[in-house]
């Protein structure tokens, strides 16, 4: 295998093109250069620009590793993917991910490669991409029914400070709303317009640039929320069609932005979290009452937006690690 570089990684192009030909599956293609290969792996699975440069950096990394420990696909184990994990001293997020990555390359090469294995699939079956951090975070029913009542409160007698204070927080309780009653995640919020909500605020569409889409549900109490924020958002008459803005000139909340006011809405329901993983612990709490309600793993997937069936099982049972947890 040859050696990869820094410089090897392409730049991230303006849009991902669908591959001009088939994608190869062959072992030795992807031993010659499995950057190449990468990019057209890419492109087959419509990655947005954003994730694609992600991931391009990881596959990097990691095909660097194996050259250097000398190391082809048909090789490595389980074993090995821990030992890169902790060679790179990565934390418990990226571990994973990094563990997903590996399994789906292992997945496209099992097409013309039946025999050979997965030793992502293994490596996901060991949790050897939690390493040793806790488990899934999601509140529990009391927590969790505190910040519904707390973000679906009468608001009518409510005073403040400053004269846009009123609509920003409406605002920030449909962020949280959407994020605990749909699992919205932070970059999904900050891309809505308000086209991507049905007439009656019960589902949302999710767009992903240059890459497939996924529609999620409202649960009832989120729904009622956001339809207070969408008449909020028209009696303002803010220019544009970002669903939340930042400010009266109608302009793109930031990400930084999201997780403080996320966080914000937390807190003053009486529930502490640091601010970055408030957003992911209302998604894993909108999944926990999914699951308690016997919604099908195959829709709570598309509600969340995952190709995978193995990726609902595993959520589920991180989640069920965490509830034995407590």
């Amino acid at each position: 295998m040859p050696q990869p570089t820094d410089s090897d990684t392409p730049a991230s192009a303006k849009a991902i093109s669908p591959p001009l030909f088939p994608v190869s599956g062959k072992l030795s293609d992807w031993e010659n250069d499995p950057l190449a290969c990468f990019e057209g792996w890419l492109a087959m699975n419509g990655m947005s620009l954003e994730s694609a440069k992600v991931y391009r950096f990881m596959w990097g990394k990691f095909a660097r590793w194996m050259h250097d420990h000398d190391l082809g696909f048909a090789r490595i184990r389980s074993s090995h993917i821990e030992q890169f994990l902790d060679d790179a001293g990565l934390t418990k997020q990226h571990r994973y991910r990094y563990v997903r990555l590996i399994e789906r390359i292992y997945q496209h090469l099992a097409l013309e490669n039946p025999s050979l294995g997965n030793p992502g699939s293994q490596a996901a079956r060991q949790r050897i991409g939690e390493g040793t951090n806790a488990p899934t975070a999601y509140l529990e029913e009391t927590k969790r029914d505190a910040v519904i009542q707390w973000i679906g409160r009468d608001l009518s007698g409510e005073t403040y400070d400053r004269k846009d204070a009123a609509w920003k927080e409406k605002r920030d309780l449909a962020i949280a709303a959407v994020m605990l009653g749909g699992g919205v995640k932070v970059g999904e919020a900050r891309g809505l317009s308000v086209s991507c909500i049905s007439s009656d605020s019960a589902s949302i569409d999710i767009l992903v640039e240059n890459g497939p889409g996924h529609t999620t549900c409202l649960l009832p109490f989120a729904s009622g929320v956001l339809k207070q924020w969408l008449e909020q958002r028209a009696r303002m008459r803010f220019p544009g069609n970002w669903l939340f803005v930042a400010g009266a000139d109608g302009r793109q909340m930031d990400t930084a932005t999201l997780y403080r006011r996320v966080q914000r809405v937390m807190e003053r329901a009486g529930v502490d979290l640091d601010s970055r993983e408030g957003p992911q612990t209302l998604r894993n709490s909108f999944v926990a009452m999914l699951f308690a309600q016997d919604v099908p793993d195959a829709v709570v997937g598309d509600y969340l937006g995952l190709r995978e069936a193995a990726s609902v099982d595993r959520l589920r049972s991180r989640l069920a690690d965490a509830r034995n947890s407590v």
